[in-house]
């Protein structure tokens, strides 16, 4: 069996510190031949930053629905003092257990932070409820998530 290569989605030469967004993985950003990864859902906090770098990047990338853990937690746990990321998983102790060498602002970390929040906001609400909209329809509009 031939292992996968080491990042077959980019440029492995291409250093993550030199990307405007702590939060992507290089690979994300380099340019490539092979197309992402088909996504059903995109989760992030404060989504729209990394939508618009990817967009930008790569222009023919169709965005998936997005579920923005910064408007779901200013939406679903009113009169916090701060939905900031770091405030949230502080607050949530949602960093408990991970390795001491996970550090914010830093692609993994954040990535298992963020879905563990919105885990803690799925808890157990209908999809409807999560994109803000009645059960059994509602408005003609597409749900607002970022």
């Amino acid at each position: 069996m031939v292992p996968p290569p080491a990042d077959p989605l980019g440029d492995p030469r291409r250093h993550p510190r030199s990307l405007p967004q702590p939060g992507l993985r290089h690979h994300l950003l380099a340019p490539t031949p092979q197309p992402l990864i088909e996504l059903g859902v995109l989760i992030g906090h404060n989504a729209h930053v990394d939508v618009g770098v990817i967009q930008r990047k790569l222009g023919d990338w169709e965005c998936p629905e997005v579920f923005d853990t910064l408007k779901l937690a200013r939406r679903l746990l009113p009169g916090l003092p701060s939905y900031k990321l770091s405030a949230l998983v502080e607050k949530y102790e949602l960093a408990s257990g991970l390795d001491g060498e996970e550090k914010p602002h830093r692609a993994k970390y954040d990535a298992i932070v963020t879905a563990r929040l919105f885990v803690l906001l799925a808890g157990r609400r209908s999809l409807e409820e999560l994109r803000d909209q009645p059960a059994g329809g509602g408005s003609d509009e597409e749900p607002a998530l970022f």
